[in-house]
């Protein structure tokens, strides 16, 4: 069991060059990789009952992190597209809408890895999953003028059986077991829930590989303003954090 978790720390620790590999497979192996994806939901859930098995948190924080990623990153990810892609108004719309989507599941797997507040993570994208079929249609109302229409159902559908359950099952877990969950059953699982993580950065990059191995300048330009962008995020919510005082967990 040392050996086990001593294998899970070893891939924590190097995790950020692994992804990179792992990306770079999904994009040069999509039809080898891409044969996961259909299991990808039943990952992000089994991820969400071990990140969910410890803890608590304050509504302000929750409030600040859907303040920046469902008003300030999409207003300011539109007026910079529009800046530097002007005209382009599949572009435009393509970067809005990246910056509109709820909160991606995978980010509470990373926020576990840097111990960080699990809680308010969780959270963080119950709230924003719940608002999506409401928030994207109205950001894009307001900026750009466009009505669409979504399948909030479906949305509902996936947050219950990726979510909502797997989160309710592992704080039932702690709870019953009088914090075994948290103690024993979490740890054990963790090499597990990193190992699955790697398989679910490898299975959606085969998404890109069409648009990567087919570059042009246009989409390397795109692909430059989203890594950019995507990295000012870490950036506001330290800021945040930094500004309300909060401790090294609501931090991460």
């Amino acid at each position: 069991m040392e050996a086990w978790r001593r294998m899970g720390k070893a891939i924590g620790a190097h995790m950020p060059l692994i992804v990179l590999f792992c990306v770079a497979a999904g994009v040069l192996f999509p039809r080898v990789f891409g044969t996961f994806e259909p299991i990808v939901p039943a990952l992000f859930a089994f991820m969400t009952f071990q990140g969910s098995l410890n803890n608590t948190f304050h509504p302000l924080p929750l409030i600040v992190i859907l303040a920046i990623t469902l008003v300030a990153m999409p207003v300011l990810a539109f007026a910079l597209a529009s800046l530097l892609f002007a005209g382009n108004v599949n572009i435009i719309t393509g970067i809005l809408l990246e910056y509109s989507v709820p909160i991606g599941i995978v980010s509470f797997m990373w926020v576990g890895m840097f111990s960080g507040n699990t809680a308010l993570g969780l959270s963080a994208i119950l709230v924003s999953t719940v608002l999506a079929p409401f928030s994207i249609p109205l950001t894009l109302k307001l900026l750009m003028g466009a009505t669409i229409h979504m399948d909030a159902l479906g949305m509902m559908i996936n947050m219950v059986f990726m979510i909502a359950l797997p989160a309710l099952a592992g704080m039932a877990v702690n709870d019953l077991t009088r914090g075994w969950g948290h103690d024993v059953l979490s740890p054990s699982i963790d090499p597990l829930c990193k190992m699955l993580l790697l398989v679910i950065i490898t299975a959606n990059s085969t998404q890109m590989s069409e648009y990567i191995l087919n570059m042009t300048w246009e989409r390397a330009g795109v692909a430059l303003f989203i890594l950019v962008f995507a990295s000012s995020g870490f950036l506001w919510g330290m800021i945040a954090a930094r500004l309300l005082h909060q401790p090294f967990s609501t931090l991460v």
